[in-house]
């Protein structure tokens, strides 16, 4: 059973709104006053702590004099410890400029109080994976048998041209529905030169291009996601069975060294460094932003973070940061609360390996959110990163324990989650030992509970 109890680790990022320091807080003067203790304060306070980037925030100020009256209209002085994150006008108004948090003063009457005010990023509709437009008879019977039947699964860029019209139809009811983002997700392996196109739910990657079919595939579907009115795109690659850095084949038992299996890495490097090219040459106005390989961050196995390294390393020198969180994360599962932390410590050192981390981390979340969201802060602050956005790149389909997580997260440890991209698989809704464990629906058409966290 999934627990809902509330974590005792989750912890508070502010304890109140506003802070009243007196000229004995401020640290003024260490003697010992002589006379009856002074009332004097300067009170700051607002209506909450976050300003959302780009967006305003009023601030309110009580000034009390040496016997605790309110002084009427007293000539108050403001100021920002760290104006490239918030700047605060003359009367009291502040703009979040970058994320993170300020420190905000009012001097009145030789007195200061003070404010932290961090800066959000606002929360956004996402969306859902979007791995396949039918699972055939997979979700009924399934068994390694139906999943690679020819054609039972149909893959969205693998064979989008054999039913468009569904594809287009499934997309206007997301939209409908209120999402705006849609994954893409591109499972891939060497299938041979004479190995079928799609296989399951891989696409033959031999040539360490998308094949022609395929590409036209990606084409199309992106301009049916633009022109459905989305406006973003996760473009997931994954590797799978001999091109997945995890596999034994890639492990040299005589050495540890990235000089690993070249032939594998190459046919990876070349495949998603021109469908990414392909990608941006085809996106028009949406934004893209890419998983270079689903859930491999941080993974202790095999080659996995000799792997990792190389491929940010080799995309950095050819693609801006901006448009990648470099690789996904597992994240918690009913085993564990802190996989996803875990993996993204050592994802954040193989990125300080490199020497460039990303402007957002990507997290797949199932499970035990309460804990797992804290864990997840937790090592985020341990990096000095605990600003940075956040994204959740698979939760579960449509769920209200989840996206209740969420709203925590944001608002008691202010963490910058931009939005979560769910996976077409209901909470308690997998099939006791089947193949196909992880999907519950043809395709997520709803968002209702994601849609306000």
């Amino acid at each position: 059973m999934h627990s809902e109890a509330m974590s005792p680790s989750w912890r508070h990022s502010v304890s109140s709104i506003g802070l009243i320091f007196t000229a004995a807080g401020c640290g003024q003067s260490g003697t010992v006053p002589t006379g009856p203790p002074s009332q004097a304060s300067v009170t700051v306070t607002a209506s909450s702590p976050v300003v959302l980037l780009g967006s305003t925030l009023q601030l309110a100020v009580i000034v009390k004099d040496a016997s605790g009256a309110v002084v009427t209209d007293p000539k108050v002085a403001f100021s920002s410890s760290s104006p490239p994150i918030a700047v605060v006008s003359a009367a009291g108004v502040v703009t979040g400029v970058s994320l993170g948090i300020a420190t905000i003063s009012a001097t009145a009457e030789g007195l200061s109080g003070k404010l932290d005010v961090t800066v959000m990023v606002p929360y956004e509709s996402g969306g859902s994976n979007y791995p396949f437009y039918s699972m055939g008879t997979e979700l009924s019977n399934p068994t390694p048998a139906n999943w690679y039947a020819p054609l039972n699964l149909r893959p969205v860029i693998g064979t989008y041209h054999l039913d468009s019209t569904t594809v287009q139809q499934q997309l206007a009811t997301m939209y409908a529905n209120g999402q705006r983002k849609v994954s893409l997700n591109l499972w891939y392996t060497d299938l041979g030169p004479l190995g079928p196109d799609v296989y399951g739910h891989e696409v033959n990657a031999h040539s360490g291009h998308l094949l022609p079919q395929h590409l036209t595939n990606l084409k199309s579907v992106l301009a049916a996601i633009q022109r459905t009115g989305f406006n973003e795109v996760i473009l997931r690659f994954d590797t799978q069975w001999i091109l997945d850095p995890s596999d034994p084949a890639w492990v040299d038992s005589s050495s540890k060294d990235p000089a690993w299996v070249d032939s594998s890495y190459n046919i990876v490097w070349s495949f998603v460094s021109s469908t990414i090219r392909q990608a941006e040459a085809a996106k028009e106005n949406l934004d893209l932003l890419y998983d270079l390989d689903g859930e491999k961050g941080g993974l202790e196995v095999g080659q996995a973070r000799a792997y990792t390294r190389r491929l940010w390393k080799d995309y950095l020198s050819q693609f801006p940061v901006e448009n990648s969180f470099g690789f996904s994360i597992a994240g918690a599962a009913p085993s564990s609360t802190t996989i996803g932390a875990d993996r993204l410590t050592s994802l954040i050192a193989d990125f300080d390996a490199v020497g460039t981390r990303p402007n957002v981390y990507a997290d797949d979340i199932y499970d035990n959110e309460l804990e797992a969201l804290a864990s997840f802060y937790q090592a985020l602050a341990a990096a000095h990163e605990q600003h940075k956005l956040v994204i959740f790149n698979e939760g579960y389909y449509n769920d209200s324990i989840t996206a209740a997580a969420i709203k925590r997260a944001r608002n008691e440890l202010h963490m910058n989650i931009r939005f979560i991209m769910q996976w077409p698989w209901g909470r308690n809704t997998q099939p006791s030992g089947s193949f196909g464990c992880c999907f519950s629906v043809d395709y997520a058409a709803e968002y209702s509970a994601y849609r306000t966290p």
